[in-house]
């Protein structure tokens, strides 16, 4: 595979996930601001494992293993871009929710 290509898809997946850590994240403070009686253990581990493995992936490709890097930056990037090509299809099928 090309390089650039495998840069490319690093970017791409990285973006992926700094909008789910950001999403996930402004969800945990709304909980917190409102006083929300739930309890978001699971949130704050999903952000800490989408951290984790972003981390991960920049230091595998600071150090020149870019296909590790790429495994370990789209293991938490594909189902949320899964779940975003879903959305917009479900969006363009049916804009009106009815």
């Amino acid at each position: 595979m090309n390089t650039n290509l495998m840069l490319t898809f690093f970017k791409i997946g990285a973006v992926i996930n700094g909008i789910a850590i950001l999403i996930a994240f402004i969800h945990l403070v709304v909980d917190a601001i409102e006083q929300s009686t739930t309890d978001n253990a699971v949130i704050t581990l999903i952000i800490i494992a989408y951290i984790a493995l972003s981390t991960l992936g920049y230091f595998l490709k600071l150090h020149n293993h870019l296909k590790a890097a790429l495994i370990a930056i789209w293991i938490p990037a594909f189902p949320v871009a899964l779940m975003g090509i879903l959305f917009l299809l479900l969006i363009i099928i049916n804009p009106d929710f009815k």
